[in-house]
């Protein structure tokens, strides 16, 4: 599907003076130009067709839907080891620490109320302080999907390009953006949050403008700022389309949670909350499974995150020739690069 602002196709028959090579780069700021009759091997004179070319997880043209699921689904499998594992050690840490901090109020709220001596004030003060202390676990698994947001994005970066990426390399690249990724994570959740105590509509406008943010702050090197500010920019003329697609990956992950965590809450005794159990089992139990789904679930999302804005880039940026330039299947003089350019 494309939009108003998708970059035209030049006619590859279209005669051309001399001096017009680079009108289609003067209209598009920051796309990059035509490249000369004598350097287009790809695609006959003007514009090479890359459409057909794939070097990597994803063709080279603008992203239908399947082909966004595809690469993704391929993204996943050609690095499953370190994205789930990555994402298992970091989401397990993350609660493990949580339980630490929840397992004494969970404790002392189970005994409270199985005696049926406390009374309602006690009742309630528990439920405040277990609140606070899920609201302190709630922020250790923010961290943890703040990295794995980081690592898949990389991973698919490089994956579009047909490269594998190792853990150490993959480290190198995110450690530096890691500070600005839990700052652009931090504006946006205020953001949406703030939308969405305005009658919740605003919120879900907001989360979908701001979608693809993280993505471009980590490909790009970019700033908080300019990171927010590209995604208002990729997304706004597509809204309708990147709603559709981030709407699916919320069913598709809350039927990857519901899948995992299902076996597990059954041997829990049917509950898959931890503050509902009445033993160290039970809370073991559950504790793994949202581990498990939480492993699956967030690689998928953020791979699927990164797609979308990668096909928005090359809907309106002329990204596709830059890829292929970067992948060795375009001449190098095929027209300077875009701006912003390739990872």
């Amino acid at each position: 599907m494309s939009d108003a602002r998708d970059r035209p196709d030049p006619d590859p028959n279209e005669e051309r003076q001399p001096g017009e090579e680079n009108r289609y780069s003067s209209e598009y700021p920051g796309v990059a130009p035509l490249p000369p009759e004598s350097s287009a091997p790809l695609g006959g004179g003007g514009w090479p067709d890359l459409g057909s070319f794939q070097p990597g997880v994803i063709p080279l043209r603008p992203l239908g839907l399947g082909d966004i699921l595809g690469g993704a689904l391929a993204t996943l499998r050609s690095h499953a080891a370190m994205l789930f594992g990555a994402a298992f050690v970091v989401v397990g840490i993350g609660q493990l620490l949580a339980l630490a901090l929840v397992w004494p109020r969970i404790q002392e709220l189970t005994a409270t109320a199985g005696t049926g001596e406390a009374t309602d004030e006690q009742l309630a003060g528990l439920m405040l302080d277990n609140l606070a202390v899920n609201g302190v676990s709630l922020g250790f698994m923010m961290l943890a999907q703040l990295f794995v947001t980081g690592l898949a994005t990389i991973v698919v970066g490089k994956a579009v390009l047909g490269r594998t990426v190792g853990f150490a390399e993959a480290w190198e690249d995110l450690r530096p953006r890691l500070i600005p990724l839990l700052g652009v994570t931090f504006l946006v959740g205020v953001i949406v949050f703030a939308g969405a105590m305005l009658f919740l509509i605003p919120g879900i406008w907001a989360a979908i403008v701001l979608a693809l943010a993280a993505p471009a702050l980590v490909l790009e090197r970019s700033s908080v700022l300019h990171a927010m500010r590209r995604s208002w920019d990729l997304v706004l003329n597509s809204w309708w389309r990147i709603f559709g697609i981030m709407a699916l990956v919320v069913v598709i992950t809350v039927v990857i949670n519901l899948v995992v965590t299902l076996p597990f809450g059954i041997m829990a005794g049917g509950s898959v909350d931890p503050a509902s159990t009445t033993t160290n089992e039970q809370i073991i139990l559950t504790t793994v499974g949202e581990v498990l789904a939480a492993s699956v679930a967030y690689p998928f999302a953020v791979t699927v995150t990164a797609l979308v804005y990668i096909d928005r880039r090359i809907r309106t940026e002329g990204l596709a020739l830059e890829l292929a330039r970067a992948a060795g299947m375009a001449p190098p003089d095929a027209g300077p690069p875009g701006s912003p350019h390739a990872w």
